[in-house]
């Protein structure tokens, strides 16, 4: 990883001399990125090869569009991390199948509704490693918080629309955000570190 990081900062320093004078802060940006990137890759693949491979995208679009603002939980290794999201996709993708197969969507889309007021409470989530300020804290609040009414009305629509299995995918992806923030928050409150915002924005 080190040397696709240093190689991208070579190439890209030739045309903007500044990207070497803040070397580390790109070489960060950069990390997370070939991060995020390659364990995307490896979550599709494996999905791909089991049969599951669109249903994942849903799955993974939703929860990305709130965990982007919400935070939640963080492996200690890129291993760690991957492996973390494989097993917990391949599970949601488990679950979708089972309601489907029951006939259990209304039901199980109605539980989104309390995760609105859940992550309008407690997210932002910070790490030990990049803790936020106040000002970053109610602007991820309120980002959070209008995210996950957008995305639970989209779920509905969905479902008004007949797209019943896509409406359960988006579903679960704000229930994986959920549990990642929830994840997130026993770790803080075992660590007494547990601190948020009351207010929902």
């Amino acid at each position: 990883m080190k040397k696709l990081i240093d190689g991208t900062i070579h190439i890209l320093s030739k045309n903007n001399p500044e990207i070497e004078k803040n070397r580390v802060a790109y070489a960060y940006g950069l990390d997370l990125f070939f991060s995020s990137f390659f364990n995307l890759l490896g979550i599709l693949l494996a999905h791909a090869l089991m049969g599951s491979g669109s249903e994942i995208v849903v799955v993974i679009l939703f929860f990305a569009l709130i965990r982007t603002f919400s935070g939640g939980y963080h492996a200690k290794s890129r291993v760690n991390c991957f492996l973390f999201f494989l097993l917990l996709s391949l599970g949601a993708i488990k679950v979708a199948h089972y309601i489907m197969a029951v006939d259990g969507a209304l039901k199980f889309i109605l539980g989104v509704i309390p995760c609105i007021g859940f992550i309008g409470i407690f997210a932002p989530l910070d790490t030990s490693a990049k803790r936020l300020s106040i000002d970053q804290k109610k602007k991820y609040k309120k980002q959070s918080f209008l995210m996950v009414l957008f995305l639970v009305g989209i779920i509905f629509l969905m479902y008004y629309l007949s797209m019943v299995e896509f409406s359960v995918l988006g579903a679960l992806g704000i229930y994986l955000a959920v549990l990642t923030m929830l994840i997130r928050l026993i770790q803080k409150e075992l660590k007494g570190e547990l601190i948020y915002e009351s207010k929902v924005i």
